[in-house]
This record gives C-alpha cells, structure tokens and sequence, in this order.
C-alpha cells in the first residue's frame, strides 16, 4: 500500500463526500431536470466511475498515472454535469472534490499548474453546448466571476493546506532522522561510559596477570639456581674441597635471599592491585551512575540485603543483565525511570529491573533478552520479563554458593 499524508486522506474523504452529495442534489432536482428518463441511470453510473476513479488516485505509485486518473475524472464530472444548470449544486460539488485531489495527489511543483488547468476546464465547460437537440443556457458575466471566484478559493485552500502538510510530513521526517541519530549517538555514549568503567578493571586484571608471571619467574630462576649449587656443594663434599663449598653455599645463600626479596615486592605489588580491584555493589553502582550520565534517566538502586559481591560468576551474570536491561528501557521503552532492587533469599540473589517506559506489545526473546536468559540458566537461575502497570519489569532470581540451587519463585 502506498503511504499517504494525512491531506491525502483528508482529500479522498472529501472526495467521496462530494461526490454523494452530487448524488444526493440530483435526486432532487432531477424532476425538474430537462433531462429524458434514462437520464437518471447514465448519471449514477458516471458518478459510480468516478468514485471508481477517486479510490485508484488514492492508490496510485506513479506521477504519470495520477495525471491521467486525474484527467478521465475530470472528463468523467464535465459529462456528468453538463445538462445540469450552469453554476448549480452538483457541478459545484463535483468540481470542488476534483481540485482537492489535483492538489493533494501530484508531486509538489506539479499540483499548482494541474489544479490550474482543472480550474480552466471547468471554466470551459460552462460554454453553451447542443445536447437532447437543444443548447444549454449561457450563464451570465455575475455566475462565471462567482463561480471562478468559488474555485480559486477551493484551490488556494487545498494548495496551503498540501503545503502545510508537507511540511508537517518533512518535519517529522526530519525529526525522526534526529531521534535516530541521538538513540545511536547515546547509545555510543553508553557504550564509551562502559568502556570507561571497565577499563581500569581490563587494566587491573593485566598488571595482576604480569607481576603473577614476575613471581613465577623470579622463584622458578632462583630454585633452579639453588637446585645446581646443592649439586655443586654435593660434588665439592665428596671431593672434600672444603673452601670450595663454603663459596658455592655463601652464593646460594645471596641468590636465596635476592629471590626472597623480589618475591615479597612482586607480592606486595599483586596484594596492592587485588585491593584496587573493583566488583559486585561497587561495579554496579559505575555502571548505572555511567548509564545515568550518557542517557539522562534517572536510576534508583536499592542493595537491600545484598551481599558486596558474589563472586565472579554471580557479578558478571548481574553486569551484564543490568547493562542489557537499562539499555533495552531507555531505547525501546522510551523510559525516564529506572528502579533496581537486590534481594537475597532461600540462597538466592533476587534482581528486580522496572522501568517506566511503554512496555512490549509483545515479548519477543531477541538476542538481548534470549542471551541474558541463557547467561542466568548457566547458574541455575532463573528469568521473568513481564509488563505492569507502569511500565515493563525484569526479574531473576540467581542461586549461589556451593550448592548453586535456589528455591522456586513463589
């Protein structure tokens, strides 16, 4: 189907009305009408026709095909109100729904010059014509002026309004355009707020993993070490080189104690880098505090009876559902605030998501929802999306500790 423009619907509405309104004169003036019998019928099927005509306007693609459709009606309705007296109802009203839609159906540019002629072929038809072996009367200077001054204010007001619909149209189009790009700009801005916050952990998890080989290193070179001089003081005993040994144990002994201080340092280091290391409550609070920031949402996190952390598992499961839930609330829902509720219970910790956007028609388990689901079925837990009253809700419930089993919702 071909997308219209409101005025393209408005123009097809009016349309129709106008063309059941000249129905409707004709019957009522047809007993005065100098018109033979058959007169009657040949007229409700040219009407018929040009409802006809005005349904396939509405529908057509192409510029072209809306000319011609334009044209066969406006022959259709020159036909049709020809016996009928010169600047009466039915002509009037016909004419009148035709300019409509000469305005609102071609493209712009193009609507002003066939609303023009439209207008100049009605003016046309009001010459005196031989029908039923009798001319139609001449209308006089008075009708043609009213009647052109009747048609060229239906044209100006179809032309303004096509004009200010178009407007409208371009304007939300325009509008749309820029929703879109600050959804992707914000979006790209979540996106660099968790890169900010998750950097510094990328970092922390690189030097903890380099001072770990430091150690590995520094002790597995000075075992080696010590492992070679013990053979030497071994050999140095039997061939009972008592001056020799005493060398080789004062060297084990200085390589004993260097190897000893560069493990304490690398120790203290990774004790230093474990400290700064940030996870559960904390972590969560960076993300939405980021998410806030980037997006302008209002989040209201409350820990309840939650734990700092539990564990490694359990925190990046809870990360990245609170990081898909937000995201899928603000650009989805359209939500302005966000309520994050933590509850432990029956060895089970309890996340509740609620928003108060436009909710889901329905809930489709995309790649977002489905990964977040699977992500939380690994630890045995479970996944609950649901609309409410006001808004849409997220609910999980995640069993941890070394059982990993949690009971089921109530």
């Amino acid at each position: 189907m071909v997308k219209r423009t409101p005025f393209s619907v408005l123009a097809l509405v009016v349309s129709v009305a106008c063309q059941l309104g000249a129905i409707a004169e004709f019957f009522s003036q047809y007993p005065t009408l100098p018109v033979p019998s058959s007169w009657l019928r040949e007229f409700c099927v040219l009407v018929g026709l040009s409802v006809v005509l005005t349904t396939a306007l509405f529908f057509a693609r192409r510029g072209y095909v809306v000319i011609i459709l334009l044209y066969s009606k406006l022959l259709v309705a020159t036909v049709a109100s020809i016996p009928e007296p010169k600047f009466g109802g039915i002509e009037m009203t016909l004419f009148t729904g035709l300019v409509l839609e000469g305005s609102a159906y071609p493209h712009r540019g193009r609507n002003f010059w066939i609303v023009a002629s439209i207008v100049a072929l009605a003016l046309a038809s009001l010459a005196p014509l031989r029908v039923w072996n009798a001319y139609t009367a001449e209308p006089s200077l008075d009708v043609v002026i009213a009647y052109l001054a009747v048609l060229l204010a239906v044209a100006a007001v179809s032309l303004s309004g096509r004009g200010l619909s178009d407007a409208l149209a371009e304007e939300r189009r325009r509008n749309g355009a820029l929703n879109d790009s600050i959804m992707q700009l914000t979006s790209a801005n979540i996106g660099f707020q968790h890169y900010a916050s998750t950097i510094g952990e990328r970092s922390t998890e690189e030097e903890r993993r380099r001072v770990s080989r430091e150690i590995h290193d520094t002790i597995g070179y000075t075992l080696t070490n010590i492992k070679m001089m013990i053979e030497v003081s071994l050999d140095s005993l039997r061939a009972n080189e008592l001056r020799r040994l005493e060398e080789v144990l004062e060297t084990m002994k200085e390589q004993t104690l260097s190897g000893l201080a560069e493990a304490r340092r690398s120790l203290r280091t990774l004790r230093s880098v474990e400290t700064t290391r940030v996870g559960g409550i904390h972590l969560f609070r960076r993300l939405t505090d980021a998410f806030a920031n980037a997006t302008g949402v209002t989040v209201d996190l409350n820990f309840g009876n939650a734990q700092l952390t539990y564990g490694d598992d359990v925190d990046q499961v809870v990360y990245r559902m609170l990081q898909e839930g937000m995201t899928n609330a603000f650009r989805h829902g359209g939500a302005t605030r966000i309520t994050v509720n933590f509850w432990q219970g029956d060895g089970a910790l309890n996340v509740t998501i609620r928003d108060n956007g436009t909710g889901a028609e329905q809930i489709d388990e995309g790649i977002g929802l489905g990964g977040m689901g699977e992500r939380i079925a690994k630890l045995n837990g479970t996944l609950r999306a649901q609309n409410v009253a006001d808004g849409f809700q997220l609910l999980a419930r995640i069993p941890f500790g070394t059982g990993r089993e949690a009971a089921p919702w109530s």
